[in-house]
Formats: C-alpha cells, structure tokens, sequence
C-alpha cells in the first residue's frame, strides 16, 4: 500500500509539469492566439488550489476511501476527456477537473498515512512521499516530452 500511495500522491505534480511541453504544439492544434495556452495551466493551478478547501473536510466526513476514489475516478475521466477535447475551451474545463480530482491523490493519502501508522513510522512514509514529490518534477517534462513527440 505505502508504494500506491507514493505513486498516487504524484498525479498532481505529474500533470502539471508534463503538460509544459506540450503548450507549443496544442497552440498549433488549436490555433489559440498567444497566452489562450498557458490558461489552461493557471486554470489547473486553481482547480488544484480550491479542491484542497473540499477534500480534507469531505474524507473527514464521508470517510477517506470514498472520496480518494471519487476524486481519482473525477481525475480518470477528466483526463479521458482532455485526451479527446476538441476546442482550447473544452480542454481548459477538463484540466480544472483534472486539477480538481488530481488533488485528492495529494491530500488524502497524507491522511491515510497519518491514520494507519504512529508518529515515527508516519514521518518515515511521508518522507518517502515528500521524495516522490520532489522526483517527479524533474522527470515529468521529460516524460511530457517524449510523449508529444
């Protein structure tokens, strides 16, 4: 479980920065006009920052696994339909749902950690995590880039 939740708390990372090379081109694809593109980020910036007011209240509420696997289902299908958005504004509005439901994979598993384990064992896991975190910038452009290609 601790390698899943290493790996899930990277979504929102991963989204952001392997989405970075692919602005050029989905300007070509969209014949977006000069800033149109990079919106498309600072909308995701914002989905991601507002859903932090909803999911920590919500896992407490409705329990942490309901709302960890709606907010991934949330992240599947916007990502689906960022895949096959025909329009600049169509794709803008997936990504605010991608940022929305990518942020319970950053959110809630710090919870499930501090849930299952006691203090020294939590911080352990959630270095790992903070590890994970800071990996993942480096790679995903990378990544983002050989996909465009």
């Amino acid at each position: 479980m601790l390698a899943v939740l290493v790996l899930v708390i990277t979504l929102g990372p991963l989204c952001i920065e392997m989405f970075i090379p692919t602005m050029p081109d989905l300007a070509r694809e969209f014949r977006a006009q000069g800033g149109l593109v990079p919106l498309t980020l600072s909308v995701y910036m914002f989905g991601f920052a507002i859903s932090h007011l909803v999911y920590g209240a919500a896992a407490d509420h409705f329990g942490r696994r309901p709302v960890f696997s709606a907010g991934l289902l949330i992240f599947l299908a916007s990502t689906v339909g960022c895949a096959l958005a025909s329009s600049l504004p169509m794709l803008t509005g997936f990504r605010m749902l991608q940022a929305f439901g990518a942020s319970s994979a950053l959110i809630i598993p710090r919870a499930i950690v501090r849930d299952l384990y006691g203090p020294v064992e939590s911080a352990r896991i959630q270095s790992h995590m903070s590890t994970a975190m800071a990996i993942a910038p480096i790679i995903a452009p990378v990544a983002g880039g050989y996909i465009v290609e």
